[in-house]
């Protein structure tokens, strides 16, 4: 079990249903699955079967999901598979999409269709309440908020969404929904977990996985402390920053009321304003890289 920038993974796979020995592989398969330990049916409406797995660890966050025969007949879509590799072990995958697709899993690698990709990395050492986050032609759409503080941003819509939300609290939250022997160890440091979500549009196969733009090249992120705002400043600048974090930099920035401050803003943070902060992506499909954030207020944090 390891980590991986990829932290989940929907894919459908192409199956000839005129083939009866295809179709008999794949049912025989299924049943094999049904009795390994962790593996038990569960009702979904759009596929005639799906497996999912127990993850004992994650809890549903990590279940695996097989499924085969959708009911709309697509065969283009005829098995779907849903992993997250951070989360399950990636030999154990390849055994079962081994046994389920005909042809065995250079077939699944080379033909199989990305409905669902997400990038990730995580910043340590910072939360997401002294962060500022800002991505071309995206606003933040939903806030999470607990006593106060931040937990969760969601930026963009489907197609493309930026997820950024409070590692340990999500931890936390596994926790109460776990057995107590298996708890996750809640780090003493702040952890913000930063996702780049991919729907429905993907248009690539996992070949091509790696010569994708990089997910976070375009996403600046501005660290200036929540303590900062609190000492000294501005009232108005105050609700000027609240407003950066409630809505990120650019909508705040296009806002009639906050046009006096856009002067402030680019003179307090200068040029740094408009730096990205990028991770560079593994060639490798499953590869770990997170990174540790130290910078002063105002200052864009360099991922990688």
């Amino acid at each position: 079990m390891g980590t991986s920038p990829i932290d989940k993974v929907y894919a459908t796979v192409p199956v000839d249903t005129t083939n009866a020995a295809h179709i008999k592989q794949i049912k025989v398969a299924f049943k094999v699955i049904m009795q390994i330990e962790g593996f038990k049916p569960t009702k979904k409406n759009d596929y005639e079967v799906s497996l999912s797995s127990n993850n004992n660890t994650y809890g549903k966050d990590g279940d695996m999901l097989l499924q085969y025969g959708p009911n709309s007949h697509e065969h283009n879509n005829y098995l779907r598979f849903v992993v997250n590799p951070s989360k399950n072990h990636v030999g154990v995958f390849r055994k079962l999409v081994a046994m389920i697709v005909p042809g065995g899993y250079d077939v699944f690698i080379n033909k199989a269709k990305l409905n669902r990709f997400d990038y990730t990395f995580d910043i340590h050492g910072l939360s997401l309440n002294d962060l500022l986050m800002s991505y071309p032609r995206m606003g933040i759409n939903r806030v999470f908020r607990k006593v106060k503080l931040l937990e969760t941003l969601e930026m963009g819509t489907d197609p493309k969404k930026i997820v950024a939300y409070d590692k340990n609290a999500h931890l936390k939250h596994l926790n109460k929904k776990l057995n107590p022997v298996i708890h996750h160890v809640i780090s003493d440091h702040a952890v913000t977990r930063i996702e780049v979500r991919h729907y429905r549009k993907v248009t690539y196969g996992f070949k091509e996985v790696h010569l994708q733009p990089n997910p976070f090249e375009k996403l600046t992120l501005m660290l200036y402390p929540n303590s900062c705002c609190m000492k000294g400043e501005d009232p108005t600048w105050h609700m000027f920053i609240d407003l950066c974090r409630q809505k990120g930099i650019d909508r705040a920035l296009e806002c009639q009321i906050c046009c006096f401050f856009r002067w402030k803003f680019f003179r307090g943070f200068g040029q740094k304003a408009v730096f990205t902060a990028s991770v560079a992506l593994a060639t490798e499909l499953f590869h770990s890289r997170s990174i540790t954030g130290h910078a002063t207020k105002g200052e864009t944090i360099c991922i990688w």
